[in-house]
């Protein structure tokens, strides 16, 4: 499996990044606790992709939305 980049990512807003390689979409709600981030997210995968982990995208993508929400 291809390692996941923080740079793969593409911040489309502090609750929403995209995985380019795949095009997968992880988004959270907005929450007064940052640590909450991603208590709650919402996945849409883009293409099937055997180079890539869905569960390795879905955690870098969480801490992303994490670091976006401590801001």
């Amino acid at each position: 499996m291809k390692p996941i980049k923080p740079e793969e990512f593409q911040h489309v807003s502090d609750l929403e990044v995209v995985h380019r390689p795949t095009g997968t979409n992880v988004s959270t709600l907005r929450y007064t606790n940052p640590a909450d981030a991603c208590a709650s997210i919402h996945v849409n995968f883009g293409t099937a992709d055997d180079d890539y982990d869905q569960m390795e995208i879905i955690r870098a993508a969480c801490e992303l939305l994490r670091e976006n929400a401590r801001r």
